[in-house]
């Protein structure tokens, strides 16, 4: 992939790949001074920066990458879904689209993208502030077979995280256990749920403070509303 010289999208790809996705060695500095980025994309951008930015094509195997949101006109038949809640509160949900080389198909799906070993499905969430739609969330659901080389990735690239282990009994009456982890460095913060809802699957989310907590205010003002409903 060709990376522009000296662009913020160039450094920040850099800074990206050296640590969500770093395999070996020892754990990395946790940067403080900035926000997380996954892939390269940093939380807080703007929305016209998230369309510029690289889309990562790993092993080169997909074609016509391209970013589609939800306050997109519907094309080729995508449309990236909000839910109604959000889109009253102005809320822009994005994804990547591609097709892919193995499938011989000419249809574009969601974009498949390496994270650590594992891989997963990213969804962009921003929320407007000063004018300006802002990243506020990253967050991805998949199989939780990709859970243990996520883990992995996350915690050489940026040290052990907090963590807690909840056991739980499924409706079967079989006992297992999920741990969530977080890394926290102030601006933003990474979340790793094992089994999401207590099913097999991971959850993992970023999240700017400043901004999510913007969101949080819109479904607190949500509930208040609904519990005057009753």
């Amino acid at each position: 992939m060709k990376m522009p010289k000296n662009s913020w999208f160039g450094q920040s790809l850099v800074a990206g790949l050296a640590s969500v996705l770093l395999t070996s060695g020892a754990a990395a500095d946790m940067p403080k001074d900035r926000p997380f980025a996954m892939r390269g994309v940093e939380l807080g951008i703007d929305l016209d920066q998230f369309r510029q930015a690289p889309i990562p094509n790993d092993g080169n195997r997909y074609s016509d990458l391209q970013v589609r949101c939800s306050n997109d006109p519907p094309a080729n038949g995508i449309t990236v879904s909000v839910s109604a809640e959000d889109r009253a509160d102005g809320i822009v949900e994005c994804k990547w689209f591609s097709r892919d080389g193995l499938l011989h198909s000419s249809i574009l799906w969601e974009h498949w993208i390496d994270i650590g070993t594992g891989k997963g499905i990213p969804t962009f969430s921003f929320i407007e502030t000063g004018g300006r739609m802002r990243l506020f969330r990253v967050s991805f659901y998949a199989n939780n077979e990709y859970y243990p080389g996520i883990l992995d990735a996350l915690t050489r690239g940026y040290g052990s995280p907090s963590s807690v282990i909840e056991p739980f009994k499924t409706l079967s009456g079989s006992d297992f256990t999920s741990m969530t982890s977080v890394w926290d460095n102030g601006l933003s913060s990474i979340t790793l749920v094992q089994r999401c809802g207590h099913l097999e699957r991971y959850c993992l989310t970023y999240n700017h403070t400043a901004y999510s907590g913007l969101y949080a205010v819109l479904k607190e003002k949500r509930a208040a509303a609904a519990a005057g409903k009753i």
